[in-house]
């Protein structure tokens, strides 16, 4: 024992290879598990710091309940755990668990009590007690949201790789109120080191509450930000404010409001996005001349340094066709009954910018395609968009 363990004050650490192993092979659960009940794997996870992969993340939040999602890669199953005001359930595959029910359940009870746990979660799998009875009873004298601010923090404070998908979600509007903020604080306390995630997907109400917990992540590392808000009766107005803060956001390439809310701001602070899919009440003309202007590349040198839209999706509450029509002209293809399009070669390039228009959802589609693909499918494209640029240069002057 001596040999493989290096005493430190009045316990041991592990042999580095020996904490990586343990950390590859175990889950969550097992971390947790092995971090209560030895000292020395305390000690070891606390100096060495490995990291434990983690590929997604997700929190849903209830008034009395928080689920913690988790999973470590494409081909595993995701480990749910509940944190309940009276007690904790640990959701795995079902080989790995299926021998333990009987220690827990009585065999009359246990397939009504299956059923009644899969009415609360979806998907596969069963769910079983914490297996350790003393931690069982201390969960119960401790608070739920405690337990769950413990578990994460001592557990994702090891993640130094890239998460791909971290999501946030407050089933109420009652529940963010009144979580929100313990749980802002736990993701404070724990970044010394900054998160990496790829895609970020959160409901929060207000625009600073969204910067909030972004400061918590490496900005760099963020590609797509979505932000949806369905327990909210109306639409609401966001995007101002955090748009305002995305310049510091070197690699932020989408951008998704969702349905539910109203972009509040101006389209050409979304400019430099490659992709967007956002909800304003209105647009002008102008800006939908903006738009063209930048996939065309006829913009000023110092704009189109930062302007990058590749996708651009606008949902609008308030729109009337005609005008775009007096803009471009008569559409160059009418794909259904409410949708339309037109074409515009893109210059020195193997692109076409294809502009959409769906009447019926009054939704603003601006997107570049391959020159191949679009002249395959309508051969006279060329012909179309040059005499629609024509027509756009006469409507502007």
């Amino acid at each position: 024992m001596e040999e493989i363990l290096t005493p430190i004050g009045d316990g041991y650490i592990f042999p580095k290879k020996v904490v990586g192993k343990i950390v590859e092979f175990s889950d969550y659960k097992s971390i947790i598990t092995l971090m209560k009940v030895s000292k020395g794997f305390r000690n070891t996870i606390g100096f060495q710091r490995p990291d434990i992969k983690l590929e997604s993340v997700e929190i849903s939040v209830k008034i009395g309940s928080i689920i913690l999602a988790l999973k470590y890669s494409e081909d595993t199953e995701i480990l749910r755990i509940q944190y309940r005001e009276r007690r904790c359930y640990y959701r795995q595959p079902p080989r790995k668990w299926k021998r333990s029910l009987g220690k827990f359940w009585k065999k009359e009870d246990r397939i009504e009590k299956e059923e009644r746990l899969d009415k609360e979660f979806q998907g596969k799998g069963c769910f079983v007690k914490n297996l350790n009875s003393k931690n069982k009873e201390k969960f119960l004298k401790t608070n739920f949201l405690q337990a769950f601010l413990y578990d994460y923090y001592y557990v994702l404070c090891f993640q130094s790789s890239k998460i791909s998908n971290f999501k946030i979600n407050f089933s109420t509007d009652l529940a963010l109120k009144k979580f929100s903020y313990s749980i802002f604080n736990c993701f404070q306390f724990r970044q010394k080191v900054p998160l990496k995630i790829q895609n970020f997907c959160c409901n929060f109400v207000d625009d600073r509450q969204i910067s909030m917990i972004l400061d918590c992540f490496d900005l760099d590392s963020i590609e797509k930000l979505e932000i949806f808000k369905k327990f909210l009766p109306e639409y609401s107005k966001i995007g101002k404010y955090l748009i305002q803060r995305t310049p510091q956001w070197k690699k932020l390439k989408e951008v998704d409001f969702g349905d539910e809310s109203v972009y509040d701001g101006f389209v050409k602070d979304l400019l430099h996005f490659e992709k967007v899919n956002v909800r304003m009440e209105q647009i002008t003309l102008t800006e939908i001349s903006m738009l063209k202007n930048v996939n065309l590349k006829i913009e000023s040198d110092a704009f189109q340094n930062t302007a990058n839209p590749k996708n651009f999706d606008i949902k609008l509450l308030y729109f009337n066709s005609n005008t775009l029509n007096r803009l471009l002209g008569e559409p160059m293809d009418y794909e259904a009954q409410n949708m339309c399009s037109w074409f515009f070669e893109i210059p020195n390039s193997q692109q076409f910018l294809k502009i959409s228009l769906d009447s019926k959802k009054k939704s603003i589609n601006f997107k570049r395609l391959k020159s191949s693909e679009v002249l395959e499918t309508f051969p006279n494209a060329l012909e179309f968009a040059k005499r629609a640029e024509g027509l756009f240069s006469f409507v502007q002057l």
